[in-house]
């Protein structure tokens, strides 16, 4: 019997832990599904973390984006130019 979880997408509703793993994954983006949904550089998506302009989690040694703050960036304009001074 597979274990169950507490889904907080769905407020409380137990599905097993293969699809809320599933779930999340799906909302998360590696720094390179980032860079070629925007059509930038990877470089480009680790300097918008670093200076906080797209939202990430460390897992280990890597980080995720959420797809959502990927989209909120994007819908705004997404007109961060990087020059290596802050504005």
């Amino acid at each position: 019997m597979e274990k169950t979880v507490l889904n907080p997408a769905t407020e409380g509703e137990e599905r097993p832990v293969s699809q809320v793993a599933k779930s999340i994954t799906q909302v998360m983006l590696y720094p390179f599904e980032v860079a070629e949904l925007m059509k930038v550089s990877r470089w480009t998506v680790y300097e918008l973390v670093k200076r906080k302009k797209l939202p990430a989690t460390k897992i280990g040694r890597g980080i995720r984006i959420p797809t959502k703050a990927v989209m909120d960036f994007i819908n705004s304009g997404g007109t961060e130019v990087l020059t290596g001074k802050e504005a």
